[in-house]
């Protein structure tokens, strides 16, 4: 069986190149292997039947790693006729004149719906696109549904998986119709143009290329029924009967980044990120995960007794309940009384290096976080896929392990906040990516304190060497209203510049540079807390320049309150307590400093309670 080929032209007004396709993705952290496999697991998990039909079996993932026969690439071979794609740089062409064995890398999934709905991609639009979404359409957003996926991008990771940028997929949509069976395989290549007599003549093409059946004029689908059947079976995908729906995605030649790729490095990396979905409240609702090579199973211990992801799993279960009776720890905005979601805490026995150590340290597994023991949080969205593990530094309880999970808020509007924080690859909240400043505050400062101060008081203060409260703890809730302000530099004034106020006539004025000052650390003094602001100054040296220093509140959204001491929001105000410079000689008390010369200095500011300072510096001369 040979199939029909359609090269993806490029419209005259421009439009995504394949290259343009594969780089949304970023620069992930992330492995491509955990990328592949985090992003077909969470495709299976969103499309399973038990969504829709309660009475329905769970859902089941299989990930397949094995060799081709002989017949198997035979038919590959067949199947797959040559692109127009110039033969340089060429993957797929490149792949197929080699004379090793073809490795194949799958993700099967049963109980799921499949990639339903039309198949035409010129046909009028519908409820059901499935199909068209996987393979036509690039950038669709759903961020409502709350599921993961938010950006469509997320498949380009199958094909960055793929030595040849090529994939296959077979897809069985449930029921006994014609078009129940789908196969179809495509490959993002490279753009290029085929030249014609004339300027008129000729074609570019994105890069993208569909095998399937031509449906005429420019567009192609897959093949259907027993065409569809006889081709998956033809290169050893799985047999798939009447009640075995869903989808098959078969990758070519695994990119391992020249590491051997093996079952057990592809079951650590499926526990690692997977295990959420083999959670389940009442036991068998949870996702069956299997991974077979060359046809054998591979061990995936179970969640519930493991050493490490029992504890997280125990966490998880109690934070879906979010019941502070419970021990889900709601987790509040200050003074906004919103709450962004729920932390869950469990203790488990002293770290055992043996056990947290990957036990294929090269090859293609995941990039374990636990080689020195777990003190980590998972932060997840309701859609319960690990966005990172937060490491809490500081938080030991009594030398043992500890695991933590946060669920963000199911509440739609910060339900989708946290997933306009993720890049493409859903491996990180990233503040920074949402454009008001308010919702911004939202998402940095649960992450970067709120999470970590909640640990930290969960487990109480740790002791140091000579008795004392250990200070990271004891600055926690400040560390808090800080983090939310000084992110980038914000909170402080900017810098100014003063020109000298008698200058000789016919020269250019001598000018004193202030840079905004920044916020540098905190500290505890006497159990006072300090922050210390760092300033340059630049045409201080030879002249009688004073600079003040003024501290204020700065509150929610960058602003600054008043700094009297009938404060609106009822707090005393933050006090200047000195300036000294880099060199320690120059050491002034109060919120006034002659510095006599350029240079870096730094001012150290007192205040009284759970909130970030701002600070501005004016100059003058004598």
């Amino acid at each position: 069986m040979r199939l029909d080929l359609l090269s993806e032209r490029l419209p005259a007004t421009g439009g995504i190149t394949a290259e343009g396709m594969l780089n949304l993705i970023g620069r992930p952290a992330l492995s491509p292997m955990e990328l592949v496999i985090r992003e077909a697991a969470q495709n299976a998990w969103d499309a399973r039947l038990v969504k829709k039909l309660k009475e329905s079996p769970p859902p089941e993932f299989e990930i397949r790693l094995r060799t081709l026969s002989a017949d198997q690439r035979l038919s590959l071979e067949t199947l797959l006729p040559a692109t127009a794609e110039p033969k340089a740089g060429n993957e797929l062409l490149a792949q197929m004149a080699s004379a090793l064995p073809v490795r194949v890398l799958e993700f099967a999934d049963f109980n799921t719906v499949g990639l339903s709905g039309e198949v035409d991609p010129s046909a009028d639009r519908d409820e059901d696109r499935n199909f068209r979404s996987f393979f036509f359409d690039i950038g669709d957003e759903h961020a409502a549904s709350g599921d993961g996926g938010t950006y469509g991008y997320g498949r380009s990771s199958l094909y960055l998986a793929s030595r040849a940028k090529t994939i296959i997929v077979d897809s069985h949509v449930g029921g006994t119709e014609d078009n129940a069976r789908r196969f179809m395989a495509c490959r993002i290549g490279h753009r290029y143009e085929r030249r014609g007599f004339t300027a008129r003549t000729g074609a570019r093409f994105t890069g993208r290329h569909f095998w399937g059946r031509s449906l005429g004029e420019g567009a192609i689908g897959p093949l259907l029924g027993s065409e569809a059947t006889a081709a998956a079976e033809s290169i050893g995908q799985p047999v798939r009967q009447d009640s075995r729906s869903g989808t098959t995605i078969t990758i070519l030649w695994p990119e391992t980044g020249g590491r051997p790729l093996t079952g057990p490095a592809l079951a650590e990396i499926a526990l690692l990120h997977l295990w959420p979905k083999m959670v389940s409240d009442v036991g068998p609702l949870a996702m069956r995960i299997r991974v077979l090579e060359e046809g054998e199973a591979v061990n995936i211990p179970p969640v519930a007794n493991h050493r490490t992801f029992g504890l997280f799993a125990a966490a998880l279960l109690v934070a879906r309940s979010r019941e502070e009776s419970l021990g889900a720890r709601p987790i509040k905005l200050p003074r906004r009384e919103i709450v962004t979601g729920h932390l869950s805490l469990e203790v488990g026995a002293p770290p055992r290096r043996s056990v947290e150590e990957p036990e294929n340290p090269d090859q293609d597994g995941p990039s374990n976080p636990f080689t020195k023991g777990v003190s980590h949080v998972a932060l997840m969205r309701p859609a319960e896929l690990v966005v990172r593990y937060l490491e809490v530094p500081g938080a030991k309880a009594d030398g043992r392990q500890w695991a933590g999970v946060f669920l963000s808020s199911d509440e739609e509007e910060i339900r989708n906040l946290f997933a306009e924080a993720e890049p493409p690859a859903h491996d990180d909240w990233v503040a920074e990516r949402i454009v008001d400043v308010a919702d911004r505050q939202i998402v940095s400062r649960t992450v970067r304190s709120l999470i970590p101060n909640a640990v930290r008081n969960a487990f109480g203060p740790r002791e140091t060497d000579t008795g004392a409260t250990n200070q990271a703890f004891s600055l926690a809730a400040t560390a808090d209203a800080f983090s939310s302000q000084f992110i980038g530099g914000a909170g402080t004034a900017p810098g100014e510049e003063i020109e000298r106020s008698s200058k000789p006539r016919n020269t250019k004025p001598k000018v004193l540079k202030l840079s905004g000052p920044e916020f540098q650390s905190l500290r505890s003094d006497n159990g006072r807390p300090v922050a210390r602001f760092r300033l340059h100054v630049e045409g201080a040296t030879g002249r009688s320049v004073i600079l003040r220093a003024t501290a204020a509140i700065a509150i929610d959204g960058g602003g600054e309150s008043s700094e009297s001491p009938s404060d609106p929001v009822g707090l005393l105000p933050p006090e200047v307590l000195g300036w000294m410079s880099a060199n320690e000689q120059v050491r002034t008390l109060g919120p006034d400093a002659s510095p006599g010369s350029d240079g870096t200095y730094f001012i150290d500011v007192l205040f009284r309670g759970e909130y970030a300072v701002s600070l501005s510096v004016a100059g003058s001369e004598d």
